[in-house]
């Protein structure tokens, strides 16, 4: 099957789900007459004001305006997407739902998912059943985390050896190149030892990650004996089917109990023991970022269950400055957003074995909201702060985080919590807030994308072989053959062959622009998570472009300097780190258009989305009488999604089908 799903399947799949005995399934319901009631499970309610119609097969809310079929129910409720959800309601039917060919993509997330089961079992019973893991054993026993808590969360251990991954795999009949794919073994670079394989979890505890349907995608060992020159944690790497980016530790678990609460509140730990011991002491809302910053793919994530969401994140400096960041980020997404404030040197898990559950839930909620925490925080760390400079200091902090509500009553009482806790006039405030905003409005033109042809005059002097490549935009319009058959995203079957490897040489002026956008990571963090979630980086062509915008990506998840990012790779990044010294110290040109940074990455992904389904359907036409009425139904479909990725609004939904159905 095509990248879509027919609507004659679709209809199949709602006809063969009655909405009744699915939503019955989630939620209580009550007959009234010729519907079904219930308190709505998408709002807090006391009086029913959910409806299912068993003969429109619908569900519609009253209070909130929620509504849909049996799918959109799913997608709501259970947080899944589109195509999630509908296969989870063919395999209920009985029905054959095969998303796409049984391709080489497809087989191999498959035996990653497979491979990643397998070894959380065996990495349990060595923690259960091994006399290496004795220590493993005492330390959990010691920390209260053995006994049904560990079986929850499957925690295992990973033995202490170089090969243990490997000899389980070699009795399972995986290859050590299967298992690298896994993320599970390492290949040696070291000189006599090359292209050896050994262990990425050695004597650690493991805990599995899970997505949002029980899968286990990857793991996270942490460290029993507190060793300097060892990491506290170690993470699985990206793979097919792990991206730390978008996963939320707990997720799986949490998910249930968030819709449920009274309030629809999450709680946002920032390590996995952490995460642990809240569900250990009933707290079963609390989720974790999976060893990264929290990114709009986090919030969105949750979006499908939390209406608001309080962080407990460590009271330490960098806990503190991390909760800040953290909640702007909530509120970029119109979230409401709390901070537990935690005692000096406590975090949820040693505060929860000192006092107890309940003594942590009086902690949550006693959270304050973002500005009330970020100005009894940033006070702390002034010698006078009551005087003029202090204030003057905290207020212009405290601003800036303001500045990223979406609310306009949200901004109001922020501006009255801020004016009444610093005793300053709101009217001062307000008038230094639109300060701030024009500020940012202007900061953000400065960096404005340039023109896609003028973008074309690279910041770094070009190279005879950078010839000008255009940038297609055109739905309708043909590309030249020798770019078709240069495309870094190839389409399986497209002439042109299979996708050649990145270039080092020529910069498509696409990705030069994408490049003098990234290059300001740290300003504009959000960039990193758009182009994380929307645009493989597959899809560019040049090395050098490819490698600066990976080190941006992982600059922005560590908090850290990009240059600093480039330096720590050594000669091998010494041309890249040329060509970021020399985006960094261009003059900036400015487009005659008024938009944001993100706004411009955004214009730049669709471009290279728009470029991809062109080529597709040239490929499509190509075939002439060949075609099939699969190629018919996915030309058809190309169509209509080319004209919605002319926005952003209706294109990044393009986007996620896409790529999910080629990361399969």
């Amino acid at each position: 099957m095509g990248n879509f799903i027919p609507e004659r399947l679709l209809e199949e799949i709602r006809f063969r789900n009655d909405i009744v005995e699915v939503v019955g399934a989630y939620i209580t319901l009550r007959r009234a007459g010729t519907t079904y009631k219930a308190c709505c499970p998408f709002h807090k309610e006391k009086t029913p004001s959910f409806n299912v119609n068993p003969n429109l097969q619908i569900f519609k809310c009253f209070g909130c305006g929620e509504g849909g079929d049996v799918i959109s129910f799913l997608m709501k409720h259970q947080g899944m997407d589109f195509i999630t959800a509908a296969k989870t309601l063919a395999e209920r039917a009985g029905i054959s739902l095969e998303l796409e060919e049984d391709s080489g993509a497809t087989k191999h997330r498959k035996l990653v998912f497979e491979i990643n089961h397998a070894i959380s079992q065996f990495y349990r019973r060595c923690l259960l059943q091994a006399p290496a893991a004795k220590a493993a054993r005492h330390y959990l026993s010691e920390r209260k985390l053995d006994g049904d808590i560990a079986d929850t969360f499957q925690i295992g251990y990973a033995p202490d050896g170089w090969d243990v991954a490997l000899q389980w795999g070699a009795k399972y009949k995986y290859t050590p190149d299967q298992l690298e794919a896994a993320g599970l073994v390492l290949r040696s670079t070291r000189e006599g030892a090359q292209g050896r394989f050994y262990d990425r979890f050695r004597d650690r505890l493991m805990f599995p990650i899970l997505d949002s349907q029980g899968r286990v995608i990857g793991f996270s060992g942490r460290i029993l004996i507190k060793d300097d020159k060892s990491p506290k944690y170690v993470n699985s790497p990206e793979t097919a089917v792990f991206h730390k980016g978008r996963v939320l530790y707990g997720m799986d678990k949490a998910r249930r109990h968030i819709v449920n609460a009274p309030n629809r509140e999450a709680v946002i730990c920032e390590g996995q023991i952490d995460v642990v011991r809240c569900h250990q002491a009933g707290i079963e809302t609390a989720v974790a970022a999976q060893g990264t910053a929290f990114t709009e793919e986090h919030v969105r994530a949750l979006q499908n269950y939390a209406d608001s969401v309080v962080l407990a994140f460590d009271s330490d400096s960098a806990g503190k400055a991390a909760s800040v960041k953290t909640a702007v980020v909530f509120m970029d997404a119109g979230i409401v957003v709390r901070i537990a404030e935690l005692p000096e040197g406590e975090d949820p898990d040693s505060f929860v074995q000192a006092n107890g559950g309940k003594a942590f839930r009086d902690l949550l909620a006693a959270a304050q909201s973002a500005v009330a925490f970020q100005i009894k925080s940033l006070s702390g760390g002034e010698k006078d702060a009551k005087g003029v400079a202090a204030t003057s200091r905290i207020s212009k902090a405290v601003l800036e985080t303001i500045s990223h509500s979406e609310n306009a009553v949200q901004t109001a009482r922020l501006l009255q919590e801020t004016a009444t806790l610093l005793n300053l006039p709101i009217s001062a405030l307000e008038s230094e807030l639109a300060k701030v905003i024009e500020t940012q409005k202007r900061a953000a033109e400065r960096q404005a994308k340039r023109p896609r042809k003028a973008a074309a005059k690279a910041a770094v002097p070009a190279s005879p072989v950078e010839a000008e490549v255009p940038f297609y935009e055109d739905e309708g319009g043909e590309i030249p053959p020798d770019v078709l058959a240069a495309s870094p995203f190839m389409v399986e079957g497209e002439p042109g062959g299979a996708a050649p490897a990145a270039r080092a040489d020529r910069i498509p002026p696409e990705e030069q622009s994408l490049c003098e956008l990234i290059i300001h990571v740290a300003d504009y963090p959000e960039l990193a998570a758009v182009i994380a979630e929307y645009l493989p980086l597959e899809m560019v062509s040049n090395l050098k472009c490819r490698q600066l915008i990976t080190c941006a990506l992982d600059a922005a998840s560590h908090n850290s300097d990009l240059l600093e990012e480039l330096l720590a790779e050594g000669e091998s990044s010494a041309h890249v780190l040329e060509y970021a010294e020399a985006l960094l110290s261009a003059p900036v040109k400015v487009s005659g258009r008024e938009y944001s940074p993100k706004e411009a990455v955004q214009d730049l992904i669709l471009g290279f989305w728009r470029n991809r389904l062109n080529r597709e359907r040239k490929a499509i036409l190509a075939k002439g009488s060949e075609r099939s009425p699969e190629d018919a139904e996915r030309r058809t479909q190309i169509t209509y999604d080319l004209k919605s990725l002319r926005q952003w609004r209706t294109g990044r939904e393009v986007i996620a089908i896409e790529r999910a159905t080629l990361e399969g």
